[in-house]
């Protein structure tokens, strides 16, 4: 055969391979794509949920917000009739009296109307180790009997007995693993979203 038909021949081939390859691994990628898009996505439509939160000074306000807008929930802010200082020391001192009283703040405007949700996420601040005393205030008024709850908290890297704290506050619920946000206005949003993915997976699960 004449050898430049050979080496026609030969080019087309090369030709044909590369092109089959590149669709090939082209196609793999997409797959790729929609596997993980499965894999991070969840349905929430299936539930009905309330994020429920008190931030005295938005950090926790950010992270309940981010965690509304992700999952399409309903959005309560916990607030007090009388504000707190803005001196954390001041903050620790007067909640510290309200612990050691009993005189937990007073809310202010209605509770909500949990009834008609399935699922509650309660965020706060961590004050002194442990759940600041309007989180307090919020439990303490509210029944969660047939509901899954679970708890998301703000910290500087010392939670202390928080979760725990908080389970023993909570009436009747059915308490799911809480989500702990260290230094949490230094957390990039698409990490804040990815720590809520895997967390409400795990616990709607």
């Amino acid at each position: 055969m004449n050898k430049k038909i050979i080496i026609g021949v030969i080019a087309v081939l090369a030709i044909f391979i590369t092109g089959f390859t590149f669709n090939k691994l082209k196609s793999d990628d997409q797959s790729d794509v929609m596997i993980n898009n499965e894999v991070n996505t969840k349905n929430y439509e299936n539930y009905k949920i309330l994020v429920a939160y008190y931030s005295n000074s938005n950090t926790t306000a950010r992270i309940a917000k981010i965690l509304k807008d992700e999952i399409g929930a309903s959005l309560y802010e916990i607030d007090t009739v009388k504000d707190y200082p803005e001196s954390f020391t001041e903050i620790s001192d007067r909640a510290k009296e309200e612990r050691e009283s009993g005189n937990l703040p007073t809310l202010k405007g209605t509770l909500p109307d949990i009834s008609k949700y399935d699922v509650i996420l309660i965020g706060g601040p961590v004050w002194s180790r442990t759940v600041s005393t309007p989180v307090m205030s919020f439990l303490s008024e509210m029944d969660f009997t047939d509901k899954t709850v679970s708890a998301f908290w703000t910290d500087i890297g010392k939670p202390g007995n928080y979760e725990k704290d908080f389970q023993k506050l909570l009436k009747n619920g059915n308490y799911k693993k809480g989500l702990e946000f260290t230094d949490a206005n230094e957390i990039p949003l698409e990490k804040v979203k990815e720590s809520i993915t895997i967390w409400l997976d795990e616990i709607l699960k």
